[in-house]
């Protein structure tokens, strides 16, 4: 702690992942910010693989063969059964900020996710959105397909509080804040009682639910 406290500016901040101007002799805290880089360019490899020994799957892509995803809120029921899912772009993240604070204990992050690709051979559904039960107004529709599904600039922002042992051990995390926002939602999942003009509407209508529930 006490090496951190001495590369740090007078506010007690560390920027992990500021860049040394051309020219300037490198200093101990660019140094830091190499070994951060680093550690983030070697994680990002280690996602195409995962980390078996924790129980940790390939991430890079991510693959899941078959799962069921059941979700009921208010009105809307919905039971869906996904064969073969695959999500890529988790490992294709920016860092935009990556500070420490040695005063407070603090790391503030900022990532961004250019585009997540979510893709699935088929899936099927099973939803009911039932309005007023009482007066027979309810939908129910079943329907199969594929599944495209895009997340484009997602971000996720915040700060982490930590605590140093006394003595000896590992660093505990204290708190976390995270601010999660998404610039745009690509849909294509076909099968929605067809694929006409109202599957297309309901794919622009969840690209809307899920950019506004983010």
């Amino acid at each position: 702690e006490q090496r951190l406290r001495e590369l740090a500016d007078q506010n007690g901040d560390i920027n992990l992942f500021e860049e040394p101007q051309e020219g300037v002799e490198v200093a101990p805290q660019f140094i830091l910010s190499w070994q951060a880089r680093r550690f983030i360019r070697k994680f990002q490899k280690q996602m195409e693989c995962g980390w078996p020994q924790y129980g940790i799957p390939v991430l890079a892509p991510l693959r899941v063969n078959e799962f069921n995803l059941d979700f009921k809120k208010g009105i809307f029921e919905t039971l869906n059964h996904v064969f073969r899912l695959k999500v890529a772009g988790l490992d294709d993240f920016k860092i935009k900020k990556f500070k420490l604070n040695v005063i407070t204990s603090k790391v503030t992050f900022d990532f961004l996710f250019k585009n997540i690709d979510t893709t699935a051979q088929k899936y099927s559904t099973d939803t009911m959105i039932d309005a007023l039960r009482q007066l027979g107004l309810s939908v129910e529709y079943e329907g199969n397909g594929e599944l495209l599904f895009d997340l484009v600039n997602l971000r996720i922002a915040g700060t982490l509080k930590y605590k140093l042992p006394m003595l000896w051990g590992s660093a505990k995390i204290t708190s976390l804040k995270t601010t999660i926002s998404l610039e745009s939602v690509e849909s294509d999942i076909t099968g929605f009682m067809g694929n006409g003009k109202i599957n297309r509407a309901i794919n622009r209508q969840l690209e809307n639910i899920v950019v506004k529930a983010i």
